[in-house]
């Protein structure tokens, strides 16, 4: 799939944002791209070294997962968007990364969150949804 291409150099906005954890790997630079063309506001949690490749796909903004406090910078980020919050979707779905996704849904009120694996934790607040 080719990159998004900006019309007039600009993409299109519907007012959203969203999250995609491993914005650099196969199944979440595709969620970007399409994200991303279908006018969303993309923030992408990748390696330092992936920055480019993620901004290329789509991604308005990268954050480190490395980081130490990348939870705090990526809630900011959201709330800094001004658009509504859809929710995050994981191409990794490890326990680490389901961690940090529910504690970024925690802040944000709740949310969707779509894991390319199964989720087997039941202990999530009622008001965050689990694909």
């Amino acid at each position: 799939m080719p990159y998004p291409s900006p019309k007039d150099g600009v993409l299109p906005s519907v007012g959203k944002t969203t999250v995609v954890y491993g914005g650099s790997s196969s199944v979440g630079s595709v969620t970007t791209q399409l994200a991303a063309t279908a006018g969303l506001h993309v923030i992408t949690i990748v390696g330092v070294k992936n920055f480019d490749l993620s901004k290329r796909s789509g991604a308005t903004e990268c954050f480190d997962h490395k980081h130490l406090f990348p939870v705090d910078r990526i809630v900011k980020a959201v709330r800094k968007s001004g658009q509504e919050f859809v929710g995050i979707a994981d191409a990794i779905s490890i326990p680490d990364t389901i961690a940090t996704d529910l504690e970024i849904l925690d802040h944000l009120g709740g949310g969707h969150l779509a894991l390319t694996h199964p989720h087997m934790d039941k202990e999530v607040s009622g008001n965050i949804e689990i694909d």
